[in-house]
């Protein structure tokens, strides 16, 4: 079984971002999931109370005004004429007030409901909403959790490092790209005999890849890799050279599909599942040696 390093980033965001509404016993996606259900599940009864309420409402005021209508026929037909006007005077100013409150009423429904469902379901309402908006994270946690669950099969002679954060006092030149980059983040590296790995993970839908260009999330992993690169083989000279001039660590770089996969392609990334991650990253030969490994990790959790 793989050494394991860190806590995966999407995972940690929303651990975060529920402790800050509040909610701090949560520490696995099994729990922020079960609670998401559980909030689910309350929300949703709590609106079905609330359309039922708001319907028999509305049956209420149809039903008022279709009654005061024919209490003002008969009104009319046994009442004196000076009695009869003024009877048709308020009869009508309060047909009026019932006819404008059903206007408010279905104008106004799902807003009236949506408050209701609040009122009802209290703090798991306020939960649901928080983990609906962040529904993008819930998913990206879904996917690394994947991930990682698959690359911890690895042998024990490999490390994969989660969330890896680097940020450079001296800014990292992309000649191709002309960019300056100051800092990287990767979901997953992993290190060990065949190599370095840079892993993206996407846990994408159908949808999400019809709306998405996959161009970018090549352009996102190339553009780590070559920092990641760079960092970790510097231009440094002499004893303070992590590696020699004539061996260099080459950092390959893998885009996870833990969802739909896509039929875009890059030349310089490889395009995995799930399923064929291990077997990817154990095809190369040994080309890093026990203490390189070691300098390696070092340098990336330092």
């Amino acid at each position: 079984m793989a050494i394991i390093f860190g806590e995966i980033d999407c995972l940690k965001n929303l651990i975060d971002i529920l402790k800050i509404s509040g909610v701090n016993d949560k520490k696995s996606l099994d729990d922020i999931i079960t609670f998401k259900n559980v909030c689910d599940d309350k929300v949703k009864k709590a609106e079905a109370t609330a359309r039922h309420e708001h319907h028999l409402k509305l049956t209420r005021q149809k039903e008022m005004i279709t009654q005061h209508i024919a209490e003002r026929t008969i009104a009319r037909s046994t009442e004196s004429y000076l009695r009869k006007l003024f009877q048709s005077m308020v009869s009508g100013f309060r047909l009026f007030r019932l006819k404008r409150e059903l206007n408010r009423l279905e104008r106004k429904s799902e807003e009236i409901i949506h408050k209701k469902i609040s009122q009802m379901a209290g703090s798991f309402f306020k939960a649901k909403c928080l983990l609906d908006s962040n529904y993008a994270l819930i998913q990206g946690a879904s996917g690394e959790q994947q991930a990682l669950d698959e690359l911890r099969k690895l042998p024990d002679s490999y490390n994969v490092i989660n969330n890896v954060q680097l940020r450079f006092s001296k800014p990292i030149y992309n000649p191709r790209s002309r960019q300056r980059i100051y800092t990287i983040q990767a979901d997953h590296v992993v290190l060990g005999p065949s190599g370095v790995f840079l892993i993206e993970t996407k846990n994408w839908s159908n949808g999400t890849i019809k709306k998405t260009t996959t161009f970018t999330a090549f352009d996102q992993v190339k553009r780590t890799n070559f920092a990641l690169y760079c960092y970790l083989n510097p231009r440094t000279n002499g004893l303070f050279s992590l590696f020699s001039k004539s061996k260099k660590i080459t950092v390959r770089s893998v885009l996870l599909m833990t969802g739909q996969t896509t039929e875009e392609r890059d030349p310089f990334v490889k395009v995995v599942s799930l399923f064929e991650l291990i077997s990817y990253i154990t095809y190369f030969p040994p080309v890093i040696k026990e203490l390189e490994i070691k300098k390696v990790l070092n340098k990336l959790l330092c």
